[in-house]
């Protein structure tokens, strides 16, 4: 990339990000109305001319494990020869990745060219109903790019609930995927397995098609009452070894896509920031968990592991009650390194708070630079020890 062609990049990048500092409304500290947010990505499409209209939409929702199964239906219909658009929030490595194709992240030159096209959107949005937030206006990127491109299917990732997500102001999805149920982001869409499921059972369609793995029963009656009121017609996966993989073959299925076509796509998967390994030796694991069911789904992962010590490298963003969401993996820890994320545009809960909430007697150290810990953390540790 050449230097006049990297600024351009950050320029946009930094247009995107500070979107934010035209409101105090913030929808991920749940002080803002959420009738009103969505409304504003259904008015910030309509703007952009609704290109989810010519999109076949797969919207997955789901408090663990919605990534995961957006990346593998994502790729089994990519192995059946189709030409497969993804939206993941958030993003990993780079803001690229949340626009790709069939694996591929939007060029920078694309991606350039996209941020420019929908400025004039977005001076429109401000105007008549005010600056459409960071996500909403990535969506809109999302979906022109997709749209432009002729993709055939689109697998559409929820950011936060669903009834009021903009994924939502969509018109109209192909098939709508429930994962799991459990408390995350109680602060925004309600602190009850019923009320969570509520929200998510928001992405299901009148006369569609659902599929959910959702296994607490609470939750599971909700998501049946909604369906039924949609006169939808639901598929409940329970008791699977797999909740995520079973989620994604019986979407591959009602699309009719082959066996051998699904097997393809699931050996192709490739999960980034999912229980991911960067190195062998010593062993160091990154992974997404930042939830109480994520957390204990990694111990289980880890507790499978041959390793010495543990020492985990964590940081969270803000509303997380740390006690609660490391409770699992925290018999198994021999060090704690805590740190936070670098990203301008979310807030972290900060090291201190970790610290003070999880109340170790084991060593503990903060670093408000993440590079900083994980360098601390290899001058610590012997070859056979795992860090996450």
């Amino acid at each position: 990339m050449k230097l006049k062609q990297y600024q351009q990049f950050q320029d946009a990048i930094n247009y995107l990000e500070s979107l934010g500092n035209l409101t105090d409304a913030n929808f991920f500290a749940g002080t803002s109305d959420p009738n009103f947010h969505f409304a504003r990505a259904n008015h910030l499409l309509k703007l952009g001319g609704n290109p989810d209209k010519a999109l076949k939409i797969i919207h997955v929702t789901g408090t663990s494990g919605k990534g995961t199964t957006t990346n593998l239906i994502y790729n089994i219909l990519q192995a059946n020869g189709h030409k497969v658009g993804a939206h993941f929030s958030p993003y990993v490595s780079v803001p690229t990745e949340k626009i790709q194709i069939n694996n591929k992240f939007i060029s920078v030159s694309e991606f350039i060219k996209l941020v420019e096209e929908v400025k004039p959107i977005i001076q429109k949005c401000y105007e008549s109903y005010g600056p459409p937030s960071y996500f909403e206006t990535w969506l809109l990127m999302t979906l022109l790019y997709f749209k432009k491109k002729n993709c055939d299917y689109v697998v559409l990732e929820v950011g936060c609930g669903g009834r009021f997500d903009a994924t939502n102001a969509v018109s109209k999805t192909l098939v709508s995927v429930i994962t799991n149920i459990g408390l995350d982001h109680t602060h925004i869409i309600g602190k009850t397995y019923k009320k969570i499921a509520f929200e998510k059972a928001g992405i299901i369609r009148s006369k569609g098609k659902v599929f959910t793995t959702t296994d607490n029963e609470a939750a599971l009656k909700v998501i049946e009452e909604v369906a039924q009121k949609q006169n939808a017609d639901l598929t409940v996966l329970q008791k699977q070894d797999d909740p995520n993989e079973a989620l994604a073959i019986a979407v591959a299925a009602h699309l009719k896509i082959g066996e051998t076509k699904i097997i393809k796509g699931l050996k192709e998967t490739k999960l980034p920031g999912r229980f991911e390994t960067i190195q062998s030796k010593p062993l160091i694991i990154i992974d997404g968990a930042h939830n109480p069911d994520k957390i204990k789904f990694l111990t289980q992962k880890v507790k499978k592991l041959k390793y010495n010590k543990l020492h985990l490298i964590c940081g969270l963003t803000n509303f997380k009650k740390p006690k609660d969401v490391f409770a699992e993996l925290l018999p198994l820890v021999t060090s704690f390194y805590i740190t936070r994320f670098t990203a301008s545009h979310r807030k972290v809960t900060p090291p201190l708070e970790i610290k003070k909430a999880l109340n170790s007697k084991k060593p503990t150290q903060i670093f408000l630079d993440p590079q900083e810990a994980l360098a601390a953390a290899l001058g610590e540790v012997q070859p056979h020890a795992a860090i996450r």
